[in-house]
Parts: structure tokens; C-alpha cells; sequence
């Protein structure tokens, strides 16, 4: 079970709600608690359905201050915790990209990998099994998935929004 939890102080700001977008799209948090959002009921409940959560317990804003939660010293950053069972392997679908053959390092990779001595008495499905692997490690270490550089930039940015020591400028930079 993946939970949200967000301060998000004001969810009528385009970038808020475009974000939560974002992390409900990356997470698929299967619960969502959204703190200090400033807006009136049937304007978060239609935020709501708009993720496809159909089922929403609302706590109508109590005058401009919170009656629940002092957070004055939050960050106001989003939370996702992630509740699994130990043991549990999650393995995404293989999916070939014909954009990599244009690229002559991973052909290389799975030529070197398909004629290989090694791997000549293996069963055809068997081979096939340990190349996808092959071609899987050679993404992973050139990193060619777009998602994954945003991602990256993405985390960069919250590091450097937490260091009180960076300056504007080159949070802007990011």
C-alpha cells in the first residue's frame, strides 16, 4: 500500500496541482492526504476525482489557521510511504526499444552476448531470458530513459530546496 501525504498549503496554484499529477501518475499512491490546500470542499473533491479516488473524507478548512496540525516549521514537501511485504520482487515489464539499435555499443553489447561461447548450449528461451538481462544492465548503466533524467533533476531539486546554503540562483539553474 503506497500512502501521499502533502502539506501542499495552497492546491490553487497551477504547479501544485500539476505536480500532484505528477507523483500520483510516478506513485499511484493508493491513499492521499492533502493538508492546508486553502480551497473550498467540491474544489479538492473534484482534484480527487480527477486522480480517480472515488472515495474522500474532506475536514471543511477551519478560518485561516489550521485546527488539526502546527506546521509551522514543515517543509511543505510531499511524503510517500510505502507499505510492502518483505520478500516481494517487483519487476517492471521488458520492453525493447528499436531506438537502441541505432546505437552501436548496445548492438555490440548483444552481438558479444548472443554469439558468446558460453551461451551456445543454452535453450533458445533460455538465451533469450539471460540476453534481455544483458540488454536491461546496458540501460542501467548508460541510462537512456528520459523519465529517469527527470527524475534525477527532480531530486536534485528538493536537495538543493532543503540546503538553506544554495543560493536562488542556482536552484533556478536546476
Amino acid at each position: 500500500m503506497r500512502v501521499e501525504v502533502w502539506n501542499c498549503r495552497d492546491l490553487g496554484q497551477c504547479l501544485t496541482v500539476r505536480r500532484l499529477k505528477e507523483i500520483h501518475r510516478v506513485y499511484l499512491p493508493d491513499m492521499l492526504f492533502l493538508v492546508e490546500t486553502k480551497k473550498v470542499d467540491d474544489y479538492v473533491r473534484d482534484i480527487g476525482s480527477q486522480l480517480g479516488y472515488d472515495q474522500m473524507k474532506i475536514v471543511s478548512p477551519q478560518g485561516l489557521s489550521g485546527e488539526f496540525l502546527d506546521l509551522a516549521q514543515s517543509d511543505h514537501r510531499p511524503l510517500i510511504v510505502s507499505i510492502e511485504y518483505e520478500g516481494r520482487v517487483k519487476r517492471g515489464q521488458f520492453r525493447y526499444d528499436k531506438r537502441l539499435a541505432q546505437d552501436e555499443d548496445f548492438v555490440q553489447t548483444v552481438v558479444n552476448f548472443w554469439t558468446n561461447r558460453n551461451q551456445v548450449h543454452l535453450e533458445f528461451s533460455s538465451k533469450l531470458k539471460r540476453c534481455r538481462r544483458e540488454m536491461a544492465k546496458w540501460k542501467r548503466r548508460h541510462r537512456v530513459n528520459a523519465a529517469e533524467d527527470i527524475q534525477m533533476i527532480h531530486s536534485q531539486l528538493d536537495m538543493a530546496l532543503r540546503d538553506p546554503h544554495r543560493a536562488s540562483w542556482e536552484i533556478k539553474k536546476l
